[in-house]
């Protein structure tokens, strides 16, 4: 038995972006998001800045990961804490 999803035809990293930076803005679980950046290398994400714990560096891709259309990801999110809250 073989299970086929058809592909979503995905839309231009860029487009996406601003989407991405609005859900994160707007994220309850992220204390720190004014401190992350969104921005887009090709057709990357790439998320920079710095957040509270490597708990909130995982929520932040997260976020990404559940944006449609997103493929690959580069968190580049620096944690001031190295243990989770």
């Amino acid at each position: 038995t073989q299970i086929r999803f058809d592909r979503v035809p995905s839309q231009p990293v860029s487009l996406i972006a601003p989407k991405i930076s609005s859900s994160i803005a707007t994220s309850s679980r992220l204390p720190s998001r004014d401190k992350i950046q969104v921005a887009v290398d090709g057709n990357t994400v790439v998320l920079s800045g710095s957040v509270k714990s490597p708990r909130e560096k995982r929520i932040a891709e997260l976020i990404v990961r559940m944006t449609p259309g997103v493929g690959e990801i580069r968190n580049d999110l620096v944690p001031e804490n190295a243990t989770d809250d």
